[in-house]
């Protein structure tokens, strides 16, 4: 009885609370009239691509910071939907004064955007040694044919990858 008990705590300690990849905020984008996107009011588990199988089933994502370079991709399951549901969101946030760009895959289309005037992504807190990131991001991105969309996302990522 006590090797059981002691094996559930040590196994508890080396667990701790790790919850993986987990995200709470939300990622809003308006195109042609319409509003898409994922909502996360509570802390939510994402499969994470870097260390996970992705079965296709549930939200998914990738987060991975180097030095001050952040680098994010949030899916939802299964294929794009048809028109302009959002499906995929990716971030590349690099060091000041580096190049970095936003996409948003609304159906079968990407829309996308440089960072810069029209493109801002601003890292609200780091903790963790960048293992959590708190980003506020404003884009006007740039579609298929001249079509344009607004990607507003707030949201607080943990659980990503340091280097």
């Amino acid at each position: 009885m006590r090797l059981a008990l002691f094996a559930s705590l040590l196994l508890a300690v080396a667990c701790g609370d790790d919850e993986g990849l987990t995200i709470s905020g939300s990622f809003q984008v308006e195109a042609d009239g319409a509003t898409t996107g994922f909502p996360f009011p509570e802390e939510t588990r994402l499969i994470d691509l870097a260390t996970e199988e992705d079965t296709g089933s549930q939200m998914a994502g990738l987060c991975r910071v180097t030095g001050d370079d952040i680098e994010l991709m949030v899916r939802a399951p299964g294929e794009p939907p048809e028109g302009l549901g959002l499906h995929r969101v990716e971030l590349s946030i690099p060091a000041e004064g580096a190049s970095g760009y936003a996409i948003a895959q609304l159906g079968s289309d990407e829309y996308a955007a440089a960072l810069g005037a029209g493109c801002t992504a601003d890292v609200l807190e780091r903790e963790d040694g960048g293992s959590e990131v708190e980003l506020s991001v404003q884009c006007e991105l740039e579609g298929p044919d001249s079509a344009t969309a607004t990607l507003t996302a707030d949201f607080e990522i943990e659980g990503c990858i340091v280097e």
